[in-house]
């Protein structure tokens, strides 16, 4: 699968992670919740929580392992710029990982 590389902020992709980290509402209705970071989105997959998309940052991601798992499980990824990468995170660190995930 192609991945696509995302640099607007006006993307609907982008609208809807930002809708889903900022309103519990949205997240209840959809089931689906926001992780961040390569060491809470990898646990996830491996607990076996289904990833529904992952935006990743090529040039902040350095964990090869986790970049492995994260394209074994067959979730529609998107690679962001740098600067997209740090209007949508919502955590200090730049781990170069937010994943949109189903709720178990």
């Amino acid at each position: 699968m192609a991945v696509e590389r995302l640099t607007s902020a006006q993307n609907p992709r982008i609208k809807e992670l930002i809708l889903l980290g900022t309103k519990a509402r949205e997240r209840r209705a959809s089931g689906l919740f926001v992780t961040e970071g390569v060491r809470e989105c990898v646990r996830a997959i491996e607990a076996g929580v289904q990833p529904q998309t992952v935006f990743c940052c090529p040039e902040y991601l350095r964990d090869e392992a986790a970049e492995t798992v994260i394209n074994g499980c067959g979730a529609r990824r998107y690679d962001l710029s740098p600067a997209l990468y740090d209007h949508v995170a919502y955590r200090g660190g730049v781990e170069g990982i937010i994943c949109i995930m189903r709720d178990p």
